[in-house]
């Protein structure tokens, strides 16, 4: 069986995803290899912090929790470890918007408690 012919286009925009997939995937590995220094900031589930989606379940369909959410970059797996700073460990279950693929946002009660918290320069490890 013969496959229909694809124009430059097609073709250009599978090798685009399959190099994002490989970039994504070293970054994973390079980001599992030691701890780093990133931006933490917290969020909670009120309309401020999360918009339309207050109250709902976090992008991998788990009602978020405290001390155990973190919305990570999306080089990290769903379901992945990672340690952040002296806060303990916690357990990937969201996505940040891209602009700030970067950073790890820790999921926390209420409003005050996020604001208090700021923003944080701390060590991040993704755990085994």
């Amino acid at each position: 069986m013969a496959l229909p012919p694809r124009g430059r286009g097609a073709i250009r925009r599978e090798a685009d995803e399959v190099k994002s997939s490989l970039l994504s995937a070293a970054a994973f590995i390079a980001l599992t290899s030691a701890a780093h220094s990133s931006t933490v900031t917290a969020f909670c589930p009120c309309v401020r912090c999360t918009g339309q989606w207050s109250g709902g379940p976090t992008a991998s369909g788990i009602m978020p929790r405290a001390g155990i959410t973190v919305a990570a970059p999306r080089s990290i797996p769903f379901g992945t470890r990672v340690r952040i700073g002296d806060l303990g460990v916690f357990v990937v279950q969201d996505r940040l918007a891209k602009r700030y693929d970067n950073r790890f946002d820790v999921f926390m009660e209420s409003h005050a408690t996020a604001r208090a918290f700021g923003k944080r320069s701390l060590k991040v490890t993704v755990l085994p």
